[in-house]
């Protein structure tokens, strides 16, 4: 009966932020290139009449962008949104969202005047009833469509430049789902060819403040859905772990007693349809995933590749990452040293610094640890853990190697590497043909095109990401670099990024717009904060702070004495000092020794000078 009521009100809500607009998905919308909906308060566009924004043409950085990818116009989500849209709703104040009918992050109440600030809590703090309560929320997502958005399930190019719409009803757990696959997938440049060395939001500066927006929304839309505006994504503490300590049927699931690669028929996530993950035939047929079920969720957690990912990232692996006092170096991407978004994403080993693509640490080491579903890049946020992962890398904006992304490295035989799409050269050439080679198995160890960590994407490929929790605790490590070290605005690159990454890019494939370096900021500022830098502020004071202060209330009345005796003491020799001035101001003028003297009396003063 909750369920059904919930799923009732849904329809009265307007939802946030996501993709396309439902309201904007027309044929007149795509050709005008206008997505200014009406905001229901007063039914005006972006409630102008209201003072909450008002239709702008959107401006667009002209800043260059790196090396990476050397096409222009062939994908939809260059310089996004003008492919689709070229006037959205600019909103004023505090207001936010499409039609600028709802707050910004961080603020509350009718007119968004209200500053609110949630708090993300450890995953194991949570009483049995809040877990239980956000298990449903995840299963209410799961079931409910979207009244706001929708999915394009085609190119703007097959829509016939928006004269023939192409657009699915998705539900709103999917949505997110399909989101982190847009903002991942290959470029389709026609035939059976693809790009894959490209993402908009890894392998880059825009990896952190990406997946920290794509956290605030989730949290949004639950918030809309059920009407719990206190809702907020636990964490998962992963540090030093040696064994999935979530995957139980308590929490994110347990093996299935016959199939290790499925979950427990005891848990919550047990039927659950995996939506995006079958990115090489999305790629021969040069289509877009359109939200079809494709499968259970698998997930066989520790029976991954130990060679590449030997072990779960430890305290001292953190500890060495916060450490790095630049956010980014060098050509910015997986080959970056010394930059601390490229070790917390787990490209750069977290004892060096140094980009090592033999390794997959960090952030990616959790993806790969999984071995299921959410160890390939694309399809990686249809496992739950995906969150609570991410949230803790945002805790604390430390990432770890991606699992191979894209395919399989050049195993060193000398001429080519193989990926799940086709064959990629050394060099790292990714312009191939997806049917000239036959198919791989599809076993859990076949490591897709997309998988976290490889060191090509498609030959780079991309470590795979944890569920929600592991997201969490991985933004909390950003969150603790942020803190630590208090960056400008100016320490994220400007220019020169890999496409979609510069600091003011639009970030992929959100609307409204956001810009990358909005969230390049402490998430107090965004709204929320968690339990554990909470904690970690109250033990700094009473581990450090607060034994100073009691010692100090034990000895005042010795200090408070021996300032008096000083204050006496300065007194005296102030005193002494002043009648010795005025006595020497006193002398006869014939005392005084001249300016100028006979030869005689230099001489004679020379000499007593040197006694």
């Amino acid at each position: 009966m909750f369920l059904a009521v919930l799923n009732c009100l849904l329809w009265s809500f307007q939802i946030s932020d996501g993709h396309f607009p439902r309201a904007c998905a027309s044929s007149k919308n795509l050709l005008a290139k206008e997505c200014c909906p009406p905001w229901m308060g007063d039914g005006s566009p972006c409630g102008q009449l209201s003072g909450r924004g008002s239709c702008q043409d959107i401006l667009l950085s002209n800043a260059p962008y790196g090396p990476q990818f050397p096409f222009k116009g062939v994908d939809d989500r260059e310089s996004w949104p003008s492919v689709f849209y070229n006037r959205t709703c600019q909103c004023s104040g505090n207001f936010m969202g499409f039609n600028c009918g709802n707050c910004k992050f961080g603020f509350g109440g009718q007119n968004c005047t209200e500053k609110r600030l949630l708090i993300r809590r450890n995953i194991f703090d949570l009483s049995a009833s809040e877990k239980n309560k956000f298990f449903s929320y995840l299963t209410l997502a799961k079931h409910t469509i979207s009244s706001a958005y929708v999915i394009p399930t085609g190119t703007y190019g097959q829509m016939n430049n928006g004269s023939t719409p192409m657009f699915n009803d998705i539900n709103l757990y999917d949505l997110f789902v399909w989101m982190h696959y847009y903002v991942s997938r290959d470029t389709l440049l026609g035939g059976s060819e693809v790009w894959s060395d490209i993402d908009f939001a890894h392998e880059a500066p825009g990896f952190l403040p990406w997946h920290r927006l794509f956290l605030l929304l989730w949290e949004q839309e639950i918030q809309e859905l059920t009407g719990d505006e206190n809702f907020t994504i636990p964490y998962w503490d992963w540090r030093d772990a040696e064994s999935c300590d979530i995957c139980t049927d308590e929490y994110l699931g347990g093996h299935h007693p016959e199939n290790p690669n499925l979950l427990s028929p005891a848990s919550f996530f047990s039927s659950w349809q995996i939506i995006c993950s079958r990115s090489e035939e999305y790629n021969s047929h040069q289509v877009l995933c359109d939200g079809t079920p494709e499968g259970p969720l698998l997930r066989n957690p520790g029976n991954h590749d130990k060679a590449k990912t030997p072990r779960l990232p430890s305290s001292a692996d953190v500890e060495f990452c916060l450490s790095l006092t630049q956010y980014e170096s060098g050509s910015m991407d997986r080959t970056a040293n010394f930059s601390f978004r490229n070790t917390l994403e787990g490209f750069a080993s977290p004892l060096t610094g140094i980009a090592d693509s033999s390794q997959s640490s960090m952030h990616n080491a959790l993806h790969i640890f999984m071995n299921g579903t959410m160890s390939q890049v694309q399809g990686s946020a249809n496992d739950p853990i995906f969150l609570l992962h991410h949230a803790f890398v945002d805790r604390q904006k430390l990432a770890t190697n991606y699992w191979t992304r894209r395919g399989v490295s050049n195993g060193g035989s000398g001429g080519w590497s193989r990926g799940a799409e086709g064959v990629y050269s050394p060099m790292g050439r990714t312009m191939i043909s997806a049917t000239q080679i036959p198919q791989d198995s599809q076993g859990l160890n076949h490591q897709p095109r997309g998988t976290h960590g490889s060191s090509q994407k498609g030959g780079r490929g991309r470590p795979c990401w944890a569920s929600v929790g592991g997201v969490v605790f991985g933004q909390i490590i950003f969150e603790q670099w942020l803190r630590r070290h208090r960056p400008l605005l100016e320490v994220y690159p400007e220019a020169n990024a890999p496409i979609g990454h510069n600091r003011d890019a639009y970030m992929v494939p959100f609307i409204p717009l956001y810009r990358n370096g909005d969230f390049f900021v402490s998430s107090k500022d965004l709204g929320y904060d968690y339990s554990y830098l909470q904690e970690s502020d109250a033990g700094f004071y009473r581990n450090y702070i607060e034994p100073y202060l009691e010692q100090a209330s034990r000895i005042w009345p010795w200090l408070l004495g021996a300032a008096l005796v000083g204050a006496v003491i300065a007194t005296a020799l102030a005193g002494l000092s002043s009648r010795l001035c005025h006595q020497k101001k006193k002398q006869p003028q014939e005392e005084r020794q001249p300016l100028l003297m006979d030869k005689d009396d230099y001489h004679s003063l020379l000499y007593q000078s040197h006694l």
